[in-house]
């Protein structure tokens, strides 16, 4: 037995020998295939993240562009060139932390305020972005209170300084913020100029009423029913401010300011629990009046003072934001924005060709001869379709030649698997057809089965 045998294990032997030689060929030349592919993917994954790392470049000089180039549609380029645009928007995000497109934002709405000379709109935009920083408000709500305030007082030589110098300390006396200024002030100060009631006096006023519990919109509206009533008085509050023997018109406004209006009633010894329901008439107005000259108005006359001294404000409010960490954050945010604009720059012309070329192809299709776009279309549609087939018969030729691989090693064949999947095979097969036969009897209503179905369809969507 151990004779015959011995024959049978030779042979097995070699056969396993020549199995592992073989296998071992194989191995070596995948592993050579496998070394060369990751080669050539490691390269490709190095050009592909360098022009990943070029897109965003590219998207942010184009919005900065956009935003640049509306500028120039409310200034010509002799008044405020290009350069100058762009190196003062740039170098505003990069000293105050807002980012380039929200700075060039803002300009525009600067320059489409009325302040179109180059100088004073940069002076302009440093207020507004100190303003924005040291105020924790946006630069664009900051830009709109600031050019409200200086185009409104003009006659008075208001300053954006000034104007935000003055805004910072109400904002230190009384119950305010930045923000809600902001929102606030372009429903009093028309009303306030018009009355003859200065900025300072008007930012003071403001101070008084929040710290007195008074909310920055509920004080607004307070404080224009008292200028309001004052500017035209009623008859009722005309014959009580004669019996009470003070001035209480527009022109007393414009004389002695509100403070001077309001000193009056603190003053005078003929008050009664009717007077101010009397002069100020509304609950808004007569709320507001008593606020202010409450404790003989020392809460007003003590901010008012700060007024006087309110230079440096803004600057130092900005000075403690820009001491903080999250500051500087944005600062480097605003600097990286700055270097991807640069970069996406030198790619504008290369981008910019590359789509006008596209345009001209695409609207030179779109002009083309309708038979002959039409025959394009159809030529492109049956080259694709071929192509797939094409595809599909590769791939499906490939696992064929793969599956035959694995039924070999396994000691079986196609043929064989093909035997027993026969039955399995036949019964798909019969359903398949049976399928479509229904489907083709319902489409053409063979014999009425048609109508029977949609029956049933419906029947079961009532129920």
């Amino acid at each position: 037995a151990g004779d015959r045998a011995s024959g049978e294990r030779n042979e097995c032997s070699d056969s396993g020998a020549r199995a592992h030689g073989a296998a071992a060929g194989a191995a070596k030349d995948l592993s050579k295939s496998f070394g060369d592919l990751g080669r050539g993917a490691a390269v490709m994954s190095v050009g592909v993240a360098g022009l990943s790392a070029l897109y965003p470049a590219s998207e942010a000089a184009t919005a900065f562009g956009y935003e640049i180039a509306k500028i120039r549609t409310v200034i010509d380029e002799a008044s405020f060139s290009t350069e100058r645009l762009r190196s003062t928007t740039m170098g505003l995000a990069g000293t105050y932390g807002l980012d380039a497109m929200a700075q060039a934002g803002a300009l525009y709405e600067v320059l489409g305020a009325g302040i179109t000379d180059a100088t004073k709109a940069t002076d302009m935009m440093h207020v507004a972005n100190q303003f924005a920083v040291g105020g924790s408000t946006s630069l664009m709500g900051a830009v709109d209170v600031l050019t409200s305030a200086v185009n409104t007082y003009a006659d008075q030589g208001l300053t954006a300084a000034r104007a935000s110098d003055l805004m910072f300390t109400a904002i230190a006396a009384g119950k305010t913020t930045a923000e809600q200024l902001s929102q606030s002030l372009g429903e009093i100060a028309p009303t306030a100029h018009a009355a003859g009631v200065g900025f300072d006096e008007l930012q003071a006023s403001i101070a008084a009423l929040t710290v007195q519990g008074i909310k920055t919109p509920q004080a607004v509206t307070s404080l224009n029913a008292v200028i309001s009533n004052i500017m035209k008085p009623t008859s009722e509050a005309e014959k009580e401010a004669k019996r009470l023997g003070i001035q209480f018109d527009a022109t007393a406004l414009k004389t002695m300011g509100l403070k001077g209006v309001l000193d009056q009633l603190v003053n005078s010894s003929k008050l009664t629990d009717d007077t101010y329901t009397q002069l100020f008439g509304s609950i808004e107005g007569v709320k507001g009046a008593l606020t202010l000259t409450s404790n003989g108005g020392a809460k007003f006359t003590d901010v008012l003072a700060q007024m006087a001294k309110a230079g440096g404000a803004t600057a130092t409010a900005f000075a403690v934001i820009a001491n903080t960490t999250k500051f500087q954050g944005d600062r480097f945010m605003s600097l990286s924005k700055n270097a991807l604009i640069s970069i996406g720059e030198v790619l504008e012309p290369i981008k910019a060709r590359l789509l006008s070329f596209a345009n001209d192809l695409i609207e030179r299709f779109n002009n083309l001869n309708p038979a002959v776009r039409g025959f394009i279309v159809q030529a492109f549609a049956v080259v694709s379709a071929v192509l797939a087939v094409l595809g599909a018969v590769m791939a499906a030729k490939a696992g064929v030649a793969i599956l035959a691989a694995s039924l070999a090693a396994a000691g079986t064949s196609l043929g064989a698997l093909a035997l027993s999947a026969g039955a399995a095979l036949l019964i798909v097969g019969a359903v398949a057809v049976a399928v479509y036969g229904l489907k083709v009897a319902v489409d053409r209503n063979l014999g009425g089965v048609g109508d029977t179905f949609t029956s049933a369809v419906h029947k079961l969507g009532l129920a």
